[in-house]
């Protein structure tokens, strides 16, 4: 004690401060934060590979490299095994939860479709339509990807897809009682009269709504109707798709020509197999460069006869192969352009049946009399009545094709102008016809009561003098309006325009509805609250299967050819997790909340997967930082 070096080291620790609990909470109280901020980097890392579709075996070689001075990322311990068990059970089972939670305390609509993915299993994608409080808005949002097929001896019946989807939803705790409508393809395994997914839910979900995917409708209106023209048009347009796709010397040598005739430089689309709407695209392409394509295979027919270019050479040396295409270029987008509309993330379902009748009647007018189609309700028209034809001279078929007829070549073969005119007006009819048979264009259509809740007709006083109470509507949605509320609905619809605090009708419908939906008396009582929700109920259901075919997109770019052995419940968890990340903004904009960040533990390997044996224990050990987890 009297040694110079025991005096020199006791005055350096008088400095120190020795009290070891307190030093010790100090170094739980660091090493717990720096443990959230570990976790919160490998939650986010997973997010930017969920939402960009990065194989988790990157995840070895993602960032440590890259940055190796960096303290949080060298606590990081993330490789394929625990990246994909942060994806499925962290973060994905977080949105789902989510999801649970909001459909238990709000009405919600349900979209489902099959596909079969690059592996050849097929899938049944839900998708869950709901107004979302958080946001304010209408929301559409991927339930869950589940497979159709485990067994062998299921066969995709509506049976088995309806027990496949309800028992998907009760497994989650979903209240069911809370499901208003349903939307799906229009096939007869969905919407058969007898026996259908539909059939069941009416008999177990009494007042639902079931509405048919309008895009499909409008798809195979298109298609029927094309059948009606020569098979020459399609296989046009598939021969010259054909003779460039496989060749980057011919078509280099094509743009000379499309430079020598003053076209954009675009190259020819590929017509598809499955959609002849994508035919509209595709005609006014080749319309565009129909001059060019003209001189490039006269070219190659003159240079040396090639047997792929003479079919080609002749059909575009055909006038009346123009005239088809001018006739395609004109019609079709009339229906693909509604479809994208139908398709769009806009509320739409309140105008559809307004944009129907808009588009029925145009086409109507271009084959049949004025007088006919004027005085008399579209339901009652008979697009096949051919004693109301216009004369096959009168037709309209588009303003190009009008001055395309001028021609002396076209006017001098009057056989052939006569078959292309009436191939034309049978083409318009029967797409008339198939529009009549999938479409209810009647008022009797629950789609036609709708458009009074636009903002627009219900803040006009005027229209309000033609619907002076809802009876009669709330009578059509018996799920969205309990019998008690249904008075209260009632009386704030006859004094709503009458309040002098109203929304700008300029807004979103479901934003409108929402700031109604917060409108007070001095009270602090809510005025309008019944009449909004209603309103927000009614713009849930669903108008187009659009939603799930995204899903299905999405799907395509995760599982490739390279990626072939991800399984259902991985893709899910991707799906899941991607959704969630990009509901908040991007993976830029990602930051993942406490409750998210403490269900990285251990437990996260213990959920059940179909490749449970392939997952490999944590590797993490028990650290002091995780006793403070809960407090910091």
């Amino acid at each position: 004690m009297t040694s110079q070096i025991h005096k020199h080291n006791s005055s350096e620790k008088e400095t120190i401060n020795t009290n070891l609990m307190n030093k010790f909470l100090i170094d739980g109280k660091t090493k717990g934060t720096r443990n959230l901020e570990v976790k919160a980097a490998e939650l986010k890392l997973c997010g930017i590979f969920a939402e960009h579709n990065f194989s988790f075996n990157a995840m070895d070689h993602a960032l440590k490299n890259c940055f190796p001075n960096s303290d949080i990322l060298k606590g990081v311990n993330l490789k394929r095994t625990k990246a994909a068990a942060i994806t499925k059970n962290v973060i994905a089972t977080y949105e789902r939860e989510n999801l649970i939670s909001a459909l238990n305390s709000v009405k919600f609509s349900i979209l489902i479709d099959e596909s079969t993915d690059v592996s050849t299993k097929k899938t049944c994608v839900i998708v869950v339509r709901y107004f979302d409080s958080t946001v304010g808005k209408i929301t559409s949002r991927l339930f869950d990807l589940v497979e159709v097929f485990k067994d062998d001896n299921i066969k995709a019946t509506a049976d088995h897809l309806y027990t496949l989807v309800c028992n998907t939803m009760k497994e989650k705790n979903v209240n069911m009682k809370n499901l208003i409508g349903f939307g799906a393809d229009g096939c007869n395994t969905m919407f058969g009269e007898h026996n259908s997914f539909t059939s069941r839910l009416k008999k177990d979900f009494p007042g639902i709504i079931t509405v048919k995917c309008i895009c499909h409708s409008l798809h195979l209106c298109a298609s029927t109707a094309c059948e009606q023209l020569p098979a020459e048009c399609e296989k046009l347009a598939r021969n010259i798709y054909n003779f460039f796709k496989n060749s980057s010397n011919r078509q280099a040598n094509f743009q000379q020509f499309q430079a020598f005739a003053e076209v954009e430089v675009h190259k020819i689309l590929k017509p598809s197999q499955t959609r002849w709407l994508s035919i509209a695209t595709v005609s006014q392409r080749i319309l565009e460069q129909w001059y060019a394509l003209k001189l490039y295979f006269t070219d190659r027919w003159l240079g040396g006869h090639v047997v792929s270019s003479e079919e080609i050479y002749f059909a575009l040396n055909d006038p009346f192969m123009e005239l088809y295409y001018c006739f395609l270029s004109w019609v079709l987008p009339k229906i693909s352009n509604i479809n994208q509309y139908f398709q769009s993330d806009k509320i739409v379902i309140l105008n559809l049946h307004r944009r129907m009748q808009e588009e029925f009647q145009d086409l109507l007018l271009s084959y049949l009399r004025y007088d006919y189609v004027t005085s008399r309700e579209l339901n009652a028209i008979d697009p096949a009545n051919s004693s109301y034809f216009k004369n096959k001279k009168s037709l309209y078929l588009g303003a190009t094709l009008a001055d395309k007829l001028g021609n002396p070549l076209i006017k001098n073969d009057s056989d052939k102008l006569e078959g292309f005119l009436g191939n034309c007006q049978q083409f318009l009819c029967v797409l008339c016809c198939q529009l009549k048979l999938r479409y209810n264009f009647g008022n009797d259509n629950v789609l036609s009561k709708l458009n009074i809740f636009l903002p627009k007709n219900v803040l006009s006083l005027q229209f309000r003098e033609q619907y002076p109470t809802l009876v009669e509507h709330l009578k059509q949605f018996p799920r969205l309006s309990l019998t008690e509320c249904r008075q209260k609905i009632d009386d704030e619809w006859r004094r709503f325009p009458l309040h002098c605090n109203l929304p700008d009708s300029s807004l979103d419908i479901d934003v409108f509805y929402n700031q109604v939906l917060d409108i007070k008396n001095d009270a602090d009582e809510l005025l309008f609250s019944n009449l909004a929700t209603f309103v927000l109920n009614i713009l849930s259901l669903p108008h187009s299967n659009a939603e799930c075919e995204r899903q299905f997109s999405r799907v395509n770019l995760i599982k490739t050819k390279a990626r072939n052995r991800l399984n259902i419940q991985t893709l899910s968890g991707i799906l899941l997790a991607g959704q969630h990340v990009r509901a908040n903004g991007s993976c830029t904009n990602f930051q993942p909340p406490l409750e998210m960040i403490k269900m990285c533990n251990t437990k996260m390997y213990e959920h059940k997967s179909e490749t449970v044996s392939n997952i490999e224990p944590s590797n993490e050990e028990p650290t002091l930082g995780s006793i403070f987890d809960t407090e910091f």
